[in-house]
């Protein structure tokens, strides 16, 4: 939500309608048949993939927020970047075995579907991870700015 908006009737063009509570409920229900259409072995990579990108997202979110805390952040910098590099390569190599997949005319619609979301899962952790290297950048620049003024 915006600042002045108090519920989803307040947003205005297409945020009050992906904010309507129905909106959100068939995108849920439309994404869990297609899931539901694949077996489980055609997902569970991409999952793990998930799951292991949350984790270092996670850690990159809790490292922001001790630093604008002016607590020491350091310890999680080295977990952090391994769990997005190792992630995001297993990401890129499943995107790279889709697309020779694809270009070969042997792939079935679950191979199209990984392919997609393995790109979506890239795409927005690059920008969360350019938006972390700003914060901590910032914090950096903060951190020299009070040694200085000391």
């Amino acid at each position: 939500m915006k600042e002045g908006e108090a519920t989803w009737k307040d947003a205005k063009g297409i945020r009050k309608f992906l904010a309507f509570p129905l909106t959100g409920t068939l995108i849920m229900v439309v994404i869990g048949c297609v899931l539901g259409g694949l077996s489980l072995s055609a997902i569970w990579g991409l999952f793990g993939a998930a799951n292991q990108l949350l984790a270092g997202i996670a850690l990159m979110a809790v490292a922001a927020w001790l630093g604008n805390i002016g607590k020491n952040n350091k310890m999680f910098f080295i977990p952090m970047i391994f769990m997005l590099i190792a992630t995001l390569t297993s990401l890129i190599i499943t995107i790279i075995k889709k697309v020779k997949l694809i270009a070969a005319a042997s792939a079935a619609w679950g191979d199209w579907f990984q392919l997609i979301l393995a790109a979506a899962m890239v795409v927005l952790a690059i920008i969360l991870v350019i938006q972390g290297i700003q914060t901590f950048s910032a914090q950096i620049k903060n951190k020299k700015e009070q040694k200085a003024e000391a």
